[in-house]
């Protein structure tokens, strides 16, 4: 009887981590959630605006993009498509962690759904950026829309307070 009571005490003991534990698997609401990344499938055009660094000045060309279910729901595929460049065509793939506090291993700041309906997620990683010799953070803003998406890359260099823009992709699906 000793050993029953024993027994049952330890499991209630472990009881309520088992089901904290199952509560933190669930992804908060500021996470990334398969369905953001299920928003993007389909064909997409618009454009590509990137800083050209010889003239220092915004430069736009015309870009599609074609995006496919990767091998799960936490990744799609995708292909940069770019109509008078070919060869700067690309394939890649956008994955979430499973607790989706990660995109494309960067870490995710935040997931907002904004009053229009879209859903805004930004990313943040730091680098020694090869142009500039410096420590900068770069941030990534990705607004997903049923019919509209972007996504931005911004610089900040260390001991600046300055972001400033680096290539900015805007799309509507067709």
């Amino acid at each position: 009887m000793k050993t029953q009571i024993k027994v049952l005490f330890v499991c209630m003991l472990f009881l309520p981590v088992g089901l904290v534990a199952q509560d933190a698997d669930q992804p908060a609401s500021s996470n990334v959630l398969p369905s953001d990344l299920a928003l993007l499938i389909g064909h997409w055009e618009g454009t590509l605006t990137y800083l050209d660094y010889n003239t220092n000045e915004p430069y736009t060309l015309p870009a599609h993009l074609d995006v496919a279910p990767g091998r799960n729901d936490y990744q799609i595929n995708a292909s940069h498509i770019f109509p008078g460049e070919p060869k700067a065509n690309s394939d890649f793939k956008l994955n979430i962690s499973r607790s989706g506090n990660k995109l494309n291993k960067r870490k995710v700041i935040s997931r907002t759904v904004l009053p229009d309906g879209k859903i805004q997620i930004i990313t943040e990683y730091s680098y020694k950026d090869g142009d500039e010799k410096k420590m900068a953070t770069n941030r990534v803003t990705y607004t997903i829309g049923k019919d509209t998406y972007s996504v931005r890359k911004d610089v900040q260099f260390e001991g600046t307070n300055d972001w400033t823009m680096l290539n900015n992709y805007t799309y509507q699906k067709k």
